[in-house]
Parts: C-alpha cells; sequence; structure tokens
C-alpha cells in the first residue's frame, strides 16, 4: 500500500504518521480504496513499483489508527522541493529560537554552549 502525505503538515510538524493520517482522509483518496478506482488504475499503477498482488481496497485508517501499514523503502518518480507548503510569511525568529521554542536544538545534535546560543539571540531577546 502506497499512502499519501499531507506536505504542509508534514514540513511543520515532521510527523510522517500524522500526515498520512490527514492525507488519507481526503475524500479522493477515500475513493482510491473502491474497487472502481483499484480496476481502473490502481492495479497498473501499484505494478509500476513492483507490488505484483495488485491494490487492496482495505482503507488504511480504522478509529484513528492506521492498520495494516509498514514503512519501506520506494522508488519514486520525482522529488517534491522543500518550498511546497511553505506559508508566504514565515515564522517569527523568537517561535524558535527561545528556551520553550518550537525547535529542540538539544535533541537536533548540538553542544550545550550552542543550544544556549541559539535559544538566546540577542536580535531575539531585544525584540521582546
Amino acid at each position: 500500500m502506497i499512502l499519501p502525505f499531507d506536505y504542509p503538515s508534514y514540513y511543520e510538524t515532521g510527523n510522517a504518521i500524522e500526515s498520512v493520517k490527514i492525507a488519507i482522509q481526503n475524500p479522493i483518496v477515500k475513493r482510491m480504496y473502491e474497487t472502481p478506482f483499484k480496476l481502473y488504475m490502481m492495479d497498473e499503477f501499484m505494478s509500476y513499483f513492483g507490488v505484483l498482488e495488485g491494490w487492496k481496497t482495505d482503507y488504511p485508517l480504522v478509529d484513528g489508527k492506521l492498520v495494516n501499514v509498514e514503512p519501506h523503502w520506494m522508488r519514486q518518480m520525482g522529488t517534491l522541493m522543500v518550498n511546497h507548503g511553505i506559508e508566504k510569511t514565515g515564522r517569527q525568529c523568537d517561535e524558535c529560537h527561545t528556551t520553550d521554542g518550537i525547535l529542540d536544538f538539544e535533541l537536533l545534535g548540538y553542544s550545550p554552549e550552542r543550544v544556549y546560543e541559539l535559544e538566546h539571540l540577542p536580535e531575539v531577546s531585544t525584540r521582546r
């Protein structure tokens, strides 16, 4: 089963599972799990990716949880530029560069000294 991402959600949160859950709730994606879509195009689409048994029509979201889904690498037909899903106006500096900002600099691998610097930028603290 190949599942789509809701790219704006994925780029904002980095949570692949939640992004898939959002994407597959789209009405057109739900229709992909119905027999006409399977017969018309999805079996052929799956064969392109080497899945010979065809498209399964079991909808993968049950009670808010993904069922019978496991991640695998797959061949892709193209790439998606990172600018997809980016808003016209970006985040403000203090949304990331504070001790309770949306970025966890320590988790990103920065040293304690660099974490402190990134969370206490002079440009940000003077704008408060």
